[in-house]
């Protein structure tokens, strides 16, 4: 992976980069899904692209065995409880209540989408063929092309200046009016609180704690929030639950649920936030 080539990189994700040697310019990556989207959505050469999709989806085979042993253990904890099959057992409370009705509907929409999905297909060969002046032998649509042309394509089709709109969706932005959505559409109200000593596991203000209460049923739970990045934390996004919310034992009331949603945004100072 040429190091030139990975220009644009944003800044959480330049961590990832190690150069491979001394006396060229390649580098070692750490894929992991962000540094991987971002590959697949911006570089434009095809080789870079393809060895990133392909390493991605690589697994050592000691994973396989591990995983062929998971596959035959939940069938077996299907057949304890009764049921033919792990797919049974988990559809046999929801709606459908067996999987063929799943399968139906997946079948039966996979059917109708075709048409359009083909259709989408064709017209990002042609965006391939067309921004390699022809000069690619292959134009088929591969995994590790998905996505760049069909960036391409809704820049092409939306002609919408990203950077403009960007202007007006600062994070902070972002959330204040998830907050009133979250209040008009569940009569929530969702505000910050302060933290006891030594509750964060950031010093300062890097985390924030926010309480979600309702009109009528009072406190739901609370929520952490950990959205800027920081050297040494994972360069990805994550739902962490701490404590689940619960009925209190003899009539005790309910424990409300507490979550940490932690993310990588580029902070208010740098500009808008670029997903």
């Amino acid at each position: 992976k040429r190091l030139q080539r990975l220009n644009g990189m944003p800044m959480h994700l330049q961590q990832l980069v190690r150069p491979a040697g001394i006396m060229d310019d390649s580098a070692r990556v750490h894929v992991n899904k962000s540094l991987l989207g971002w590959i697949l959505s911006s570089i434009d050469d095809e080789q870079i692209r393809k060895e990133a999709y392909v390493a991605q989806g690589s697994w050592p085979q000691e994973n396989m065995r591990e995983l062929d042993t998971m596959l035959a253990t939940r069938h077996e904890l299907a057949k304890l409880v009764g049921e033919p099959s792990f797919a049974h057992l988990k559809t046999h409370m929801m709606l459908s209540q067996h999987p063929e009705p799943v399968m139906r509907f997946l079948d039966d929409l996979s059917s109708s989408i075709r048409p359009q999905a083909e259709a989408e297909m064709a017209y990002l060969q042609k965006i391939k063929r067309r921004y390699n002046n022809s000069h690619v032998a292959d134009t088929r649509i591969f995994g590790w092309d998905e996505s760049r042309y069909r960036g391409m394509a809704n820049a092409k089709e939306n002609k919408a200046d990203l950077a403009a709109v960007r202007e007006y969706l600062s994070l902070d932005t972002v959330l204040q009016g998830l907050s009133h959505l979250i209040e008009r559409l569940f009569s929530c109200t969702v505000r910050q609180v302060s933290m006891l000593p030594g509750e964060s596991w950031v010093p300062g203000e890097a985390v924030k704690k926010l309480e979600v209460t309702h009109v009528d049923r009072g406190l739901l739970g609370h929520v952490y929030l950990d959205l800027y990045p920081r050297p040494g934390k994972f360069t990805h996004a994550a739902h962490f639950t701490i404590r689940c919310g619960r009925a209190l034992p003899g009539g005790g009331g309910r424990q409300a649920p507490l979550v940490a949603l932690v993310c990588n945004f580029s902070a208010a100072r740098e500009g808008a936030v670029p997903h």
